[in-house]
Order: structure tokens, then sequence, then C-alpha cells
């Protein structure tokens, strides 16, 4: 059967499954074996992709990578982190919403979560920086974007997921999204400045801190700082492997829970069920993702894709405008898991086809998954600053939210035509 319809069936199939309901799990499930079906193979065939993909030794960090997040959630960081950071950024124009920006960031690299990270410091902050007076636009937005970075910077649950499905280096990716990261942080936070400084009255007065307070709230942020220093360190210098340092993260975490006396039996049940339930979900997507995939290289339509390509002659620019595009439509109705398993067993081979490097594709996808998470109608990090600033109109966040998305855009043009600047890092492990 030509891989064109091959292609047509299984789209076809998974758009009335998932159109009808279905969870994205089963509808991907049942895409593959109707399709082994229709193109003659035996069912059990299917079984082979399944175990492969769930039998990898480089998952194995993947649920301690989201223990360490679950116990550091849990066990209040967030709150620590948001009051050393007020004292150290208080008294900047744009005060606490600097604080926001900074949070999220040191939070994105404990939780691997974007949505844990808008829930957790929208949680701590909204309030606080409403009774202060700042407007609510911007403080919605600059939370709702912040959070974004907690897929970006590592540990990122996505990127691991990405390296196992291109058979890329989870080390290295962890690394190489540490500048973009810290590039979309500091460019927020440049916006943040500048804007509060041309609009003075819309902002309320930073306060003014003594050097001894600044010191007590450095304190506040050591132990954050020494996890995630621990966790990098060990895997850019090479000593420790994703794993080790996995473990290594959550050990941390409990350490650092027991001595803010937060440390209990139904905080452990907690975190260590949003453990298993985080894996289980991801684990299962990754391996019926990975039966379509076997199914689609057996008929060879990514061969067939990138032949089509190649025969338009479109500058490899032109192509991956189509994909970004792609990318930030599917990222508007599909959470990130989602998307990038439904599309790399196709995407990947074409990129690699048009001599682009994974490590370099895997972080600028992931900055536009992360487009996806703040663009209506689905832009689940809206939905959650939503449920937190109920008093607020949804249209106001995302007008909030609209100035840090086109800064993202920016960034994303700037590492495209400058891919060293991802590539720096891993090239020096």
């Amino acid at each position: 059967m030509a891989p064109e319809i091959v292609a047509l069936i299984m789209i076809g199939v998974l758009v009335v499954l998932l159109a009808s309901g279905t969870r994205i799990a089963i509808a991907l499930g049942l895409t593959a074996l109707i399709v082994a079906v229709v193109i003659g193979w035996k069912p059990n065939v299917i079984g082979y992709p399944l175990y492969g993909e769930t039998n990898s030794y480089f998952l194995t960090c993947l649920p301690l990578f989201v223990l360490m997040g679950a116990i550091f959630i849990h066990s209040g960081v967030a709150e620590s982190l948001f009051r050393g950071l007020t004292t150290l950024f208080g008294s900047f124009p744009g005060g606490l919403l600097h604080v926001n920006v900074a949070a999220s960031t040191m939070f994105a690299a404990m939780s691997g979560s974007s949505v844990a990270g808008t829930a957790t410091i929208g949680g701590v902050s909204y309030e606080e920086e409403i009774r202060r007076g700042y407007p609510p636009d911007i403080i919605t937005g600059s939370l709702v974007c912040s959070g974004t970075l907690g897929i970006l910077i590592p540990p990122s649950i996505p990127l691991i997921v990405y390296a196992t499905m291109v058979n890329e280096s989870i080390g290295r990716l962890f690394v190489a999204g540490i500048i973009p990261g810290l590039i979309v942080a500091l460019v927020f936070m440049i916006y943040i400045f500048l804007r509060a400084v041309v609009q003075k009255r819309a902002f309320p007065q930073g306060g003014s801190y003594t050097v001894k307070q600044k010191a007590v709230a450095l304190r506040e942020l050591v132990l954050p700082l020494a996890t995630v220093t621990i966790v990098l360190g060990g895997i850019y210098l090479g000593l420790t492997t994703p794993t080790e340092a996995g473990a290594m993260g959550a050990a941390i975490a409990i350490i650092i829970a027991l001595a803010r006396r937060k440390l209990s039996l139904s905080m452990l049940k907690q975190a260590g069920l949003t453990t298993l339930t985080t894996t289980c979900m991801i684990m299962v997507l990754m391996a019926l993702a990975r039966a379509m995939s076997t199914l689609l290289s057996y008929v060879g339509l990514p061969d067939v894709i990138l032949g089509f390509i190649n025969d338009l002659e479109l500058s490899i620019y032109v192509v991956l405008l189509m994909l970004w595009v792609m990318y930030i439509i599917l990222g508007m109705f599909l959470d990130p898991m989602s998307v990038m398993i439904l599309t790399l067993p196709i995407v990947a081979p074409i990129v690699v086809g048009l001599g682009f490097n994974l490590i370099w594709f895997g972080i600028v996808l992931i900055m536009f998954i992360e487009m996806g998470l703040i663009t209506p109608p689905v832009g689940l990090n809206l939905f959650v600053m939503q449920k937190m600033a109920r008093d607020v109109p949804v249209g106001t966040i995302i007008k909030g939210s609209l100035p840090f998305l086109a800064l993202m855009i920016v960034v994303v043009w700037l590492l495209t035509f400058f891919p060293g600047i991802v590539l720096l890092l891993p090239n020096l492990m």
C-alpha cells in the first residue's frame, strides 16, 4: 500500500477518535492497531515497539526528576523563593514583577513543569502584587509566560521524552536548555524594567532593603540553588548520568523538606502519587507513539515527505517556518507532551534529512510548544492563571501575555539564525 494512503488512513482515524473525545493514549493505540491490520501486519507485531520503548534505561531518570519536582512543590519551597527574591529585586523598577520571572526561572529548574510553575508561583505572588497595586495585565502576563520556562530550563520532563524519542543525549539536551532559558528570563526582566520606567505612575514604588536583609534573603535561596548546581553540574562535568543526577535531586529534595519541617507521610504520599500517575501517563503515550512511528517507517512515509520537500526546492528556513506555524497551531489545542509525541515520528526524520542538529531543534521546538501554553483557545497556563485571578477576565490575561509572547518569538528568531547559542554548552561538555 502506498505510504500516502497509509498516512491518510492514519490521520483520518486519529482525527475522528480525538474529535469524538477519546483520550490521546487510547486514540494512538487504536490508530496503530487499525493501520497495522489494514497494511497486513499481525496485531501482535505492535507489541515489539511497545516493549522496546518502555524497556529503556534512559527513561529511569524520568520518575526521579518528577519525584524531585513533586517534593519541591509540596514542601513550600516557592514561598521561600518568593521571600528571598522579593528582598533582592523589590527595589528595582518593576519590583515584584521581576520576582515573578526570577522565581519561575528558579522553580523551573526544580519542577520541570510549566503548569506547576505557573500555579505554584502565581499562588504565592498574585494576591500580594494586586494588594500592592501592580497592573493586573502585566502581573498575569509575567506569571503565565515565565511559567512556560518549566519545560525549557532543565531538568525538563518534555526534554527527557524528546531525547528518548529521537535517540539523543538527555544530558546534552538539559545543558542546551540553560542559556536559552536564561536569555528568555533576562529579556522578560528588561521589558518589565523599561515598562516600569516609562509608566512610573502605573507601578508602585519598590521597597528599600538593607545589606543585612539581602544577606538573609540570600540564605533563603542557598538550598534551591545548591540543588540545581549539584544536579546540572554533575551532568555537565560528566560526574553523573541523568539517572544518577535525578536520584541525587530527589534525595536532596527530601532532605530540604525535612530541614524545613515539611516532610510527612501525607506529603510523601502526595508526591509519590504525582510521580506514579505522571510517569505512567508519559510512558503509555511514548510506547503507543513508538508503535505508530514503527508503522510510518515501515511504509516509508518520512522518506516520501522528505523527497517531496526536496522536489519543491524550498529553502530550509521556509520549511522551518512551516514547522513552527504547525507547532503553534497544534499547541493551541493540545498539551506539549501530546504535540511532541504525535508529530516527532514524522518530523524528526525530516529534520535530520534537512541537515539540522537535533539538539538545537529540540530546544527551539520546546520554545514553540511553550507558546502553545499561552495561546487560546486551549492555553493551559492561561486557564491556570484565570483560576487564581478570578476577578481578572481571560482577555486581560491574554493582553498581558502578548508582549512576552512577542519577546519569545524574537528569542526564537535569534536562536534560529545563531544556533551556536544553543550548542555552546553541549559542545563544551
